[in-house]
């Protein structure tokens, strides 16, 4: 089977940190199932803003990959023997400043970019079925007519906390045009209801990655002096997430305030400065910058109690938060808020607690740190990103 892939992360974030989305953990997953002969990604394109703000190049350099074509305004490279990725460049600059991620949704649609598409996809696919993770593809995919199509709906992007009203506005007009024209979807929580929008709709959550079942060697972590001050104090709360407003920093100022003696260290990029201005003022607050994601195992093991203090709204509520996953699988207990979405994980390793309780029962979970043990592997492995992955391919079987 060859897939064509929309991924919503690019694949060239890959380099940098690893595989974090839903999108990513799964191509990775297909690149190693034998069932899977070939993938291509489409990623969204780069723009002469971002070019010149990112200081980055017009085309990424994927390591180990081979460049097999490079034009004006597009690239494609052979990552292996199985995985292609295409790259686009457009000359804007005003375009995606103005209009951010909707700029991507409008500026691959015209006729000749259509052809290109096509002769793309002949030269490297035979029958392809198509995945997308992501609705502002979804002229692009208008344009292109797929008769085999699955739509993955992992977030609903119309009520993104970072989005703007025009992005939010556009994704949404995105999921309806690729829901109604999917041949199948699978959504990542219950509380999706889209079988009123196409009755062939699959539940496949999200996992973590095998590795993270592996012993870390803690010894290998080469801390930074900041990180060394992170991790000194004798109970340590963390998080690792992107930064930004889904976090809510009214509950995170109050714990921290509550419990003076724990440290709290956040992993991740930070997204937004200005929202977490004030906790970076917190002398037991750390905010100790992004990882790679084989990395995250050897720091949560430096964790006593893990937390997702995240805003609890439709947003959120209809999600399947990875870092959950994550940090059960490291046996860390785990203080969230009403979110949802993971009610088939043990109850008494994830603690749902109203922000008036966070800090008590983040309290009570420190007092028993020495009784912790960690969850058996074998009850672990059905949410091993290896074992979604078979799933995903009876789907894409019935395709």
């Amino acid at each position: 089977m060859e897939l064509i892939i929309f991924p919503y992360h690019d694949w060239k974030k890959v380099n940098t940190e690893g595989a974090r989305g839903r999108d990513t953990h799964l191509i990775k997953g297909f690149l190693n199932s034998d069932q899977i002969d070939r993938v291509l990604i489409f990623n969204r394109p780069m723009s002469l803003s971002e070019k010149i703000f990112k200081k980055e190049k017009k085309f990424p350099n994927y390591p180990r990959g081979i460049v097999v074509k490079k034009e004006k305004n597009y690239q494609i490279s052979i990552i292996n023997n199985k995985l292609y990725v295409v790259d686009f460049y457009v000359n804007d600059f005003i375009g995606p400043i103005l209009s951010k991620r909707a700029w991507w949704a409008n500026v691959l649609v015209n006729q000749n970019i259509k052809n290109l598409y096509e002769k793309i996809i002949a030269e490297y696919t035979k029958n392809p079925i198509y995945i997308s993770f992501n609705p502002f593809a979804s002229k692009v995919l208008e344009l292109l007519k797929p008769e085999r199509f699955i739509y993955d709906v992992f977030d609903d992007f119309s009520q993104h906390p970072r989005f703007s009203k025009k992005e939010k506005e556009i994704a949404a007009q995105g999921f309806l045009l690729q829901v109604k024209k999917a041949n199948y979807i699978i959504k990542v929580s219950e509380d999706y209801d889209l079988v009123k929008y196409n009755s062939n709709v699959d539940l496949i959550k999200n996992g973590f990655p095998s590795y993270f079942l592996q012993d870390a060697e803690i010894d290998k972590v080469q801390l930074s002096n900041k990180e060394t001050l992170a991790f000194s104090a004798n109970s340590i709360v963390g998080y690792s997430g992107r930064i930004g407003k889904r976090l809510d920093v009214n509950l995170i100022n109050q714990i921290a305030e509550e419990l003076p003696d724990t440290n709290f260290v956040f992993i991740g990029e930070i997204y937004d400065e200005n929202w977490i201005k004030r906790l970076k003022e917190k002398k037991n607050i750390y905010f100790i910058g992004k990882k790679y994601n084989e990395e995250l195992p050897q720091y949560f093991d430096l964790f006593d109690v893990a937390i997702v203090p995240h805003h609890v709204s439709h947003f959120e509520s209809g999600g399947n938060s990875i870092k959950i996953y994550e940090y059960i699988s490291r046996g860390l207990p785990v203080v969230t808020t009403a979110i949802g979405g993971h009610s088939e994980i043990i109850s008494n390793k994830v603690c749902v607690s109203s922000n008036e309780n966070f800090s008590s029962t983040i309290n009570d979970l420190l007092k028993l740190k020495s009784n912790t043990t960690k969850i058996d592997n074998e009850y672990l492995k059905p949410f091993v990103w290896d074992s979604k992955v078979e799933n995903y391919i009876k789907v894409i079987k019935q395709v």
